[in-house]
């Protein structure tokens, strides 16, 4: 029998927001339920006060997803999908980067496997994820009891450290090798990313913070400069 190392395909692994799309995609979301017509202002204000945290990698996550997702608890992902549909087409689709398009065909013709790993809410993601044809993701898990949402998130969230024991659960669940053998590739904007960036053999900074581009020059990592495939409202 062939060694499972040997079967399975590499992995390019890419951050989500600010790395495949120029925005934040749960930041976005409040203000797309805002344009229409919910009356979530409050939320929204309180969520971006908790954003100026990410940067100084200090964020409260489980504050940040309570907050996010009290306006829609009690709601089905049935429910909300016809939003997501329009949310996703009208402003994820204009915020991709062209490049990120680009990469993701190239390791797909390298026989590569593109997965997303996001500290953004799952059923996102996931969308996201279909509109760019990766299957694989990677995302904070958003609890459902009865079939709608709960208002809290399962553990381990995939933010900061919490990425790379989000991604050794996957791997296991595949039957992929361990992480430095099985993720080969990874592709991020934030030096929130640095413990995953650290484990892969080609680690890529994508328009990096202050901090990451510091630490990524002083490693030699690749660094890219992506624009947008489209003007961005």
């Amino acid at each position: 029998m062939e060694n499972v190392a040997q079967t399975t395909p590499p992995i390019a692994a890419f951050d989500l927001d600010e790395t495949l799309v120029n925005g934040d995609c749960a930041q976005l979301w409040l203000e797309f339920l805002m344009e229409e017509g919910w009356q979530i202002a409050s939320v929204h204000d309180q969520c971006c006060q908790l954003m100026a945290n990410y940067d100084n990698g200090y964020m409260d996550m489980e504050r940040y997803m309570a907050l996010w997702l009290q306006p829609l608890l009690g709601k089905s992902i049935d429910e909300l999908s016809p939003l997501l549909k329009k949310f996703v087409d009208q402003w994820i689709a204009p915020r991709i980067f062209a490049e990120a398009r680009d990469e993701l065909e190239h390791h797909r013709a390298q026989g590569h496997l593109p997965l997303i790993i996001s500290a953004s809410p799952d059923f996102l993601v996931q969308a996201i994820g279909r509109l760019l044809d990766v299957s694989d993701c990677i995302a904070i898990k958003v609890a459902l009891e009865n079939g709608v949402i709960a208002g809290h998130c399962h553990y381990p969230m995939s933010y900061r450290e919490g990425k790379i024991d989000c991604l050794q659960q996957w791997l296991q669940m595949q039957d992929y090798p361990q992480l430095s053998k099985s993720v080969r590739y990874f592709y991020s904007d934030s030096h929130n990313d640095l413990p995953l960036l650290k484990q892969v053999a080609n680690p890529c900074v994508v328009n990096p913070d202050a901090r990451l581009a510091e630490a990524a020059g002083g490693r030699g990592w690749r660094v890219a400069r992506w624009g947008v495939s489209a003007e961005v409202f």
